[in-house]
């Protein structure tokens, strides 16, 4: 399913989750590209954002292959599908990590412990593979959310059928193949702001609803 921008689906996601509005919710975005729809579902659900980072391990004789994906922790899910044979994991790894390291934070005054008694919503405009709901969950692993649900644009069996097995289940716009390209149905990018900014604005909306809180 297509969307005319990023903005709308934020908007027609929200409104289909009307139970997390004004409830303690955080927003895990689980990739950079899905962020300006993060964004409108965040501001609209009065939600607080956390964005997943992490660096692709991809497959040696095959640059398309994830072999996995690792955060700025040292946290690595392995792609269960890829090539066993695959050389030199372990110094991509240490490749990743230093790339990742030399990255400015994008949850650096984000304090985790909030995951806790919170709801979490894992949150992408597409998913193709089940990798980055591992991460995410794997990040919430020694937290103690009250729930963890998802809000998906376009996803994939996979995805899907993962989410009812290791969450409380998700909502989503579109059932697609794993053979579609990453840039299918996406909506056209039209946003003037530069990375940085929109790792801003996303900083901004959760210190808002922190300092709501405190107050």
């Amino acid at each position: 399913m297509n969307y005319p921008n990023r903005q709308v689906l934020g908007e027609r996601l929200a409104a289909r989750l009307n139970d997390f509005c004004n409830n303690e919710t955080i927003v895990i975005c689980l990739n950079y590209d899905s962020l300006i729809s993060c964004l409108e579902l965040a501001a609209r659900l009065h939600a607080y954002i956390y964005v997943l980072q992490y660096a692709t391990i991809r497959n040696s004789q095959d640059e398309t292959e994830p072999v996995g994906l690792i955060l700025r922790s040292g946290t690595f899910v392995e792609n269960s599908s890829s090539d066993k044979n695959n050389n030199n994991v372990e110094a991509k790894q240490q490749e990743a990590l230093l790339q990742l390291k030399n990255e400015p934070d994008y949850n650096l005054k984000f304090d985790r412990a909030i995951f806790n008694e919170r709801n979490v919503l894992l949150f992408a405009e597409q998913l193709q593979t089940t990798l980055p709901v591992q991460l995410a969950l794997e990040e919430l692993r020694p937290y103690k959310p009250k729930m963890i649900f998802g809000a998906f644009g376009n996803i994939t069996t996979p995805v899907f059928e993962l989410m009812q097995q290791r969450t409380e289940g998700c909502i989503y716009m579109d059932i697609i193949s794993p053979d579609l390209s990453d840039k299918s149905n996406r909506p056209e990018d039209r946003n003037n702001f530069t990375k940085q900014e929109i790792i801003q604005m996303a900083n901004n909306i959760s210190l808002y609803w922190a300092q709501k809180e405190r107050n």
